[in-house]
């Protein structure tokens, strides 16, 4: 059954949680786009003008998408410099781990269950083990960027439908991965217990004499109990019993599941920090890329290294290893385990009490004491002090 293209009409879809997925033209969403939402009771579209009503009214639900790093930046750019709240509001939502990328998700329970979780699965991948049908992503974005702006067109329909699709599916396969994530948390609570141990039947006569003796302890606390709290100016009301069970409140659910099924809502926030490293053209690569980045490492190691060693008072705060450069300077050395820079001792604890200044603050500005401003013998680490120079 192929949903209805109704667009929104500014009431909430529910509690959510609520599938959502932004589709740009060919020019990004400064110039136009359209969204596609589904919750439990209904599937609609969106249009650009209605991202900011739409992120508003449902500034408290949990969003599920796929791709929570492209969803984000693109509603980013949209709100940037035209509505300061409404970008508030979607900082917001994966601050408070209420963006959930069912990707993610599904890469933590592989994770868990001991499989290959390296890469990200398709929209269509995940919806195939749910046994619903979803189209390929680049197919449905082609289909919707080429029916803008004109989209309401009759020809533009399967294009629609398509996106609404989309977000169907995503709810679905969302539905099935939280189930999962459930199961796996219960099985981890069972077993983090200790383990309860069958104790033999206890026959009929030792469990009435036990029984016995338990009524009679009991009525001896009882009279104690009466007699010490008898009417008199000292005597006070029993308390009412503080273990006794009660249901768990709506805020002590959210702080169990602070972060999202299995912590998805923080890799969330990880996927969208290394997305803006990529806008930054600071791309994320694999190996090879790494090995560059540790190759101009040691390059700016070296050259440190030979400006501390040209120096003769900072020659002096350092161990140095001669042998580390064949035919250069000597370089700082390093703790072959930690790869930690071997300082002098106490010459460069000397030196870096003369130079810190008279106020130090810690890391979040409030003032703190220098380290060790008195002591004959210096910590080895002022760090340790919360103290930063």
């Amino acid at each position: 059954m192929q949903p209805d293209l109704v667009f929104w009409d500014g009431a909430p879809l529910g509690p959510g949680p609520i599938a959502l997925a932004i589709f740009p033209d060919q020019q990004g969403l400064a110039s136009g786009g359209l969204g596609a939402a589904c919750s439990a009771d209904r599937s609609v579209l969106i249009a650009a003008e209605q991202f900011q009503p739409f992120v508003a009214v449902h500034h408290s639900v949990e969003i599920v998408c796929h791709g929570a790093a492209a969803l984000h930046w693109l509603l980013h750019e949209h709100f940037h410099g035209r509505d300061r709240t409404a970008l508030a509001t979607l900082w917001m939502l994966s601050r408070q781990s209420r963006l959930i990328d069912v990707a993610i998700l599904d890469q933590l329970i592989r994770q868990i269950r001991g499989r290959d979780c390296t890469r990200g699965r398709s929209l269509r991948e995940l919806a195939a083990e749910v046994g619903v049908e979803a189209p390929e992503d680049d197919k449905v974005r082609q289909r919707v960027a080429e029916a803008m702006p004109n989209f309401w067109l009759p020809q533009h329909q399967e294009a629609l439908l398509l996106a609404l699709q989309v977000v169907v599916a995503t709810r679905q396969v969302y539905e099935r991965l939280a189930s999962e994530a459930e199961n796996l948390l219960s099985v981890a609570d069972q077993g983090s217990r200790p383990p309860s141990y069958q104790h033999a039947a206890i026959p009929p006569e030792v469990q009435e004499e036990l029984a016995a003796q338990s009524r009679q302890m009991i009525e001896m606390i009882l009279a104690r109990r009466a007699l010490a709290s008898s009417d008199g100016p000292g005597s006070q009301q029993a308390p009412p019993d503080a273990t006794e069970g009660h249901p768990e409140t709506e805020s002590e659910v959210h702080a169990r599941r602070a972060f999202g099924p299995l912590g998805v809502g923080l890799e969330a926030q990880a996927a969208i920090a290394a997305a803006w490293l990529g806008r930054q053209q600071l791309q994320v690569g694999g190996a090879a890329c790494w090995d560059e980045v540790r190759h101009a490492g040691e390059d700016r190691f070296r050259a440190v290294s030979a400006r501390l060693y040209q120096d003769r008072e900072m020659r002096a705060l350092f161990k140095w290893d001669a042998s580390a450069d064949p035919g250069g300077s000597p370089l700082v050395r390093r703790d072959g385990a930690k790869g930690q820079i071997e300082r002098a001792g106490r010459p460069f604890h000397t030196w870096l009490r003369d130079q810190v200044p008279d106020e130090l603050r810690d890391v979040h500005g409030c003032p703190t004491q220098a380290p060790f401003p008195s002591e004959d013998e210096p910590p080895g680490d002022p760090e340790l002090l919360g103290a930063s120079c």
